[in-house]
């Protein structure tokens, strides 16, 4: 009995540690970004549910002005009704709690990702791309918690893993392709419980709801026709360089398909956690619709195949390049990308210290971990991105070289174009 009493207590001396970082960052984040503009996405999916509530659609008419200015629910309906006891709440506390919720969600990821390191969540909360998804009241934060439950039950517990799957694809659509994951690891249990999850969360919204499925499938795409243009996908990007917007949304997931066919002939080098890597990372690439907060996932696949504080560090740098926080004043993004600087430094201390006990050596640091292949992407892509190019090709080129390097990482060392990339970069894989 004392043996496990100080077991127990050991637990949570070790969730306090872990959690403490996260709740001062958190802190410091709500104090510069927190309350500059409405939680857009949370106030839809509080609509949402109070119009379940009352039995009214929760969906806008697609010629409507909520509609055309993306505040309208586009979600299966089992989302509002998952929102409907928020919706009782008064809408200030509705807000807090659910940004309370979201941080907590990002921890809780983390750890159940497999990343026990105080300050792994801390460089994650630290990203802009992070920061604006807490802004906006978006579900990222709880795809990354769900995505870490099934991780954690994949091999105890396959119906949970199979269940949550599901349920994650079901929420977002585009995230409709990680049901390949268990099939392709031969967890069939978990493949048939993601399947008829999914199946009957969509069917039956589809089914039993106000529009239809011919509806349904009409709303979505007005909204695609609406909105890939102005996104960061691999649809857009296409859109930029003239190819229509319905041609678009096509062929991007034919292309990233091909891709996947081409590493299915190397699956049997892939680990179990590179698989699911890639497909997260193959799911937003395929999206038709991708904006800045959807990154988080890309980071969730970071953390999921084992990228150092490090490298977690230089995305969440990399992220102020790419995004900043809505409507906030130069001096709070200039602060909050410092913070994100100084996380970098201190890890680029910490890790060449570790390296070659206690001295500094700068060129070891920068070739671990593929540190420098993603630098180099993600800032090659910002220049083209934000100089070179057109408007049009300004915002996808960016991101889609951010997820591409988030991708070669993941990759490495299980193919020989990961291989000579990061020989390439200055590190041989081994």
């Amino acid at each position: 009995m004392a043996v496990t009493s100080l077991n127990r207590l050991g637990r949570l001396r070790s969730g306090v540690r872990y959690c403490v970082p996260s709740v001062a960052l958190t802190g410091l984040v709500a104090a510069l970004f927190a309350n500059l503009l409405p939680p857009f996405d949370l106030l839809v999916f509080i609509r949402a549910g109070r119009a379940v509530l009352d039995g009214a659609s929760p969906y806008a008419p697609v010629g409507s002005s909520t509609f055309l200015t993306g505040h309208a629910f586009v979600y299966p309906l089992f989302v509002a009704w998952i929102f409907a006891p928020v919706a009782l709440l008064p809408l200030h506390v509705a807000e807090v709690l659910c940004e309370v919720a979201s941080a907590a969600a990002v921890v809780g990821g983390c750890r159940l990702l497999g990343r026990r390191e105080p300050l792994v969540p801390v460089l994650v909360l630290a990203s802009a791309t992070t920061i604006v998804g807490l802004q906006m009241g978006t579900i990222n934060a709880f795809l990354m918690l769900g995505l870490g439950l099934a991780w954690r039950c994949r091999d105890r517990h396959p119906i949970i893993a199979g269940v949550l799957i599901g349920l994650i694809g079901a929420g977002k659509l585009f995230l409709l392709p990680l049901i390949v994951w268990p099939i392709v690891t031969k967890r069939y249990r978990s493949a048939v419980a993601a399947s008829l999850t999914a199946g009957f969360l969509i069917g039956a919204g589809m089914i039993e709801g106000p529009v239809g499925p011919r509806g349904y499938v009409a709303m979505l795409g007005v909204l695609e026709r609406n909105e890939v243009a102005h996104s960061w996908s691999l649809a857009s990007l296409l859109s930029g360089l003239g190819v229509a917007v319905p041609l678009a949304t096509r062929i991007a997931p034919l292309l990233v398909a091909a891709g996947l066919a081409v590493l299915w002939s190397r699956r049997h080098r892939f680990a179990d956690k590179q698989v699911l890597g890639l497909l997260i990372l193959a799911s937003l690439l395929a999206s038709p619709i991708l904006w800045s907060s959807y990154l988080l996932l890309a980071e969730a696949a970071l953390l999921l195949v084992g990228a150092g504080e490090l490298t977690l560090a230089f995305a969440g740098l990399a992220s102020w390049v790419l995004v900043t926080p809505d409507v906030a004043s130069p001096v709070r993004i200039a602060l909050g990308a410092a913070l994100s600087g100084t996380l970098f430094v201190a890890m680029l201390i910490a890790s060449g210290k570790e390296r070659r006990n206690a001295r500094w050596d700068v060129r070891r640091v920068l070739r671990s971990e593929a540190t420098a292949t993603v630098a180099l992407m993600a800032a090659g892509g910002a220049v083209l991105g934000y100089v070179l190019l057109p408007p049009g090709l300004r915002s996808p080129l960016p991101a889609l070289a951010a997820i591409a390097a988030v991708g070669l990482w993941t990759l490495r060392p299980s193919t020989r174009f990961a291989g000579r990339a990061l020989r390439w970069a200055g590190r041989r894989p081994g």
